[in-house]
Parts: C-alpha cells; sequence; structure tokens
C-alpha cells in the first residue's frame, strides 16, 4: 500500500497510524524529493502541528528523512 501524505508532522502521524494497522504500507516519496525540497519546503517551526513521539521514535527511513530536514 503507498500512502500519500503531506511531507509535514500531520502527514507522518498520519502515516504512521496508517503503518499500525497495515505494517506493509510505504510513504510515496518521489525520485525528486530533494530537489523539491529545497525548491518548495517551508519551515515548520511556529507551526501549531508538532513532532509527536510517535514521529519522534519512527525507525521508517522515509519518516526520518524528513522528520531531520525540518
Amino acid at each position: 500500500m503507498l500512502v500519500f501524505v503531506d511531507y509535514d508532522f500531520n502527514g507522518l502521524e498520519e502515516f504512521l497510524r496508517i503503518k499500525e494497522v497495515f505494517d506493509f504500507a510505504q510513504l510515496f516519496i518521489p525520485e525528486n524529493y530533494d530537489e523539491l525540497f529545497k525548491k518548495y519546503s517551508q519551515s515548520l517551526k511556529g507551526n501549531k502541528a508538532e513532532m509527536t513521539n510517535r514521529i519522534k521514535q519512527s525507525s521508517d527511513v522515509n519518516v526520518i528523512k524528513i522528520r531531520e530536514c525540518n
């Protein structure tokens, strides 16, 4: 199952909740993610959404990649 969510804390939380039920779920990351991130990303600092413990403790490589960029 390929999951398409926003690449923010709310989207990561949603993905991880899905993954709890469907262990085989994968977060969709486009091939040019790094390029798109550089061009379109905005800081999440000051955003009402916060990084949850589920996101902080996730070992999913794509969650880690996004988490570390923010």
